[in-house]
């Protein structure tokens, strides 16, 4: 069962998902910054993004115990993005579309470092593709290519800041999904795409087998 993800082979890869709401450099840093180097959340605030993070994490272990045992990756990540969404967007401003495919089970320690990459990517996109607060539209895409499993988050927004590299630049949730890609020796790449950011993560087959 799958809707129609756009396919995206490459970091330049085009995701067309609509009309780009505002230029790129009004988007906020993904760390809790505006590109102009204002600070966007008081310390308060902060806190309460760790109480929500630690929350989350938790939420993420209860749905799957850290086993061997099989997953279905792409209903596991369907319930984390209705989570995150149901979590962070209190507006109800984020539609959801999946292009999940039915064959992407994995072991359930890779599903559990999966889940907690696409949590972050899923949160970033909500907190920051939109910053004038319209709605948008975000897909989460889970399929195989080959051997490998690819896990896409694609938002129709309004890309990345001028100068920002997501490689090596953010706070602590780009921080971690660098991590988490590094633990699954997946490749992850950002694209830019004009019409919006897109995140994929290609995990390599038998990484269950290597954690």
């Amino acid at each position: 069962m799958k809707d129609d993800l756009p396919p995206t082979r490459s970091r330049e890869a085009s995701v067309a998902l609509g009309s780009k709401t505002s230029a790129s450099k009004s988007r906020p840093q993904p760390n809790g910054k505006h590109p102009n180097g204002a600070t966007v959340a008081d310390n308060g605030l902060f806190a309460d993004e760790i109480i929500q993070r630690i929350e989350r994490v938790g939420e993420l272990h209860r749905r799957l115990s850290v086993s061997d045992d099989a997953t279905d990756l792409a209903e596991y990540l369907r319930g984390i993005a209705l989570s995150a969404v149901a979590s962070v967007d209190s507006f109800n401003r984020t539609h959801l579309k999946f292009a999940i495919a039915e064959e992407c089970s994995v072991p359930g320690r890779t599903a559990s470092l999966v889940g907690l990459a696409v949590n972050e990517l899923v949160v970033n996109a909500i907190k920051y593709a939109h910053p004038s607060g319209i709605a948008g539209q975000l897909l989460i895409g889970c399929n195989r290519e080959g051997d490998a499993i690819v896990v896409d988050i694609a938002d129709d927004g309004v890309g990345l800041p001028e100068g920002f590299d997501p490689m090596t630049g953010g706070g602590f949730g780009l921080k971690l999904v660098r991590s988490l890609s590094t633990q699954l020796k997946a490749q992850l790449n950002f694209a830019d795409t004009g019409t919006g950011l897109h995140a994929r993560l290609t995990i390599p087959a038998g990484i269950g087998d290597r954690l």
